[in-house]
This record gives structure tokens, C-alpha cells and sequence, in this order.
């Protein structure tokens, strides 16, 4: 996690994904569809959120912070008409200033990869899932898709690093 990011990435190859949902009419593209949404979330994406903290970094240098002993993040929630709390992403500074209820408590701002969320989420039982551009896109990740997303990606690293083994044995 980087908290305070300098700059915010724009994301756009997400958001072109995104703007697809609409125009999937077949199983089949709606399948593709969500590879290339899972590729490009688990891979290539940073996100931004807005968290609060129950102490203030002692120091923040290159969106590094340092922060007190015993600090706790505490992250800004949205939860739909069941009661269930969701984690909310941002693919951009556009995206993340439509959340004007956070944006007025001044809060930090946290740039996130996917790699990021595995932590967030098995220290946050309370989290359904996590929903990218809530105020636009509305893009739920629920949790099971999360935790199906990781498997597949540490799946995929595990068989890169062992055929990066065998051919350095080979040679």
C-alpha cells in the first residue's frame, strides 16, 4: 500500500473493460469478458480508496508512511440495502472525488493492488466483497471472486517460477 499517493494511476485499459459490461450479451462474452477484468485487476491495476488511521504517520517520504506501534487503519466502507459492507476501489482521482461523503472528511488517500486486498480482507471479516467505481461503474467483487482471483494468480506465479527453474537448470 502506498498511502498519500504523489500521482494516481488512470487505469484506463479497467475502465474500458468496465464500459463492456453493457454490451455482453452472450454467456461467452460475458466469460471472456471477466478474464480480461481479472487480468487486468489481479496484474496490472492500482487502486485508490480513502482509509483513516487511528494515530497520524510519524512521517510520510515517498509514499512510505511511518506510523506509531499499535496503529489501526481504518477503512471507509459502503454498504447496500442488506446491511453488507463493502470495500470501495477506485481506478482514478475522477473516480474516487464522486465519493463526496469521504471526500468531505478529508481523509488519506491509499493506493492498492490486488495483492494489497488478501490482508485488508482476512483482517476484515465484516467485508462482503470489495466494488470498484461505486459511484459509476459499480463493479462488485464479492468475496469468493476475490479469493478465486488470488488462487488463480498465485497458481499461475507458482508455475512461472518453476519453469524459470527448470530452464536455468537446463542451461
Amino acid at each position: 500500500m502506498q498511502f498519500n499517493p504523489k500521482q494516481i494511476p488512470e487505469n484506463k485499459e479497467l475502465k474500458e473493460y468496465l464500459s463492456w459490461r453493457a454490451t455482453c450479451v452472450t454467456e461467452a462474452q460475458r466469460k471472456n469478458l471477466v478474464n480480461k477484468l481479472g487480468d487486468q485487476i489481479c496484474m496490472k491495476t492500482s487502486f485508490v480508496t480513502f482509509i483513516g488511521m487511528s494515530e497520524k504517520p510519524q512521517k510520510i517520504e515517498d509514499g512510505k508512511a511511518y506510523f506509531p506501534s499499535g496503529t489501526k487503519i481504518v477503512y471507509f466502507t459502503l454498504t447496500d440495502k442488506e446491511g453488507r459492507e463493502f470495500l470501495p476501489l477506485f481506478t482514478g482521482e475522477e473516480e474516487l472525488l464522486k465519493w463526496k461523503q469521504a471526500a468531505e472528511k478529508n481523509p488519506m488517500k491509499c493506493l492498492m493492488t490486488f495483492d494489497d486486498l488478501g490482508p485488508v480482507f482476512v483482517t476484515n471479516a465484516k467485508f462482503t466483497g470489495a466494488v470498484i467505481n461505486p459511484m459509476s461503474d459499480n463493479f462488485i467483487m464479492p468475496r469468493d471472486l476475490i479469493a478465486g482471483w488470488m488462487a488463480k494468480k498465485r497458481n499461475v506465479m507458482q508455475q512461472a517460477m518453476a519453469t524459470l527453474a527448470k530452464r536455468s537448470r537446463e542451461r
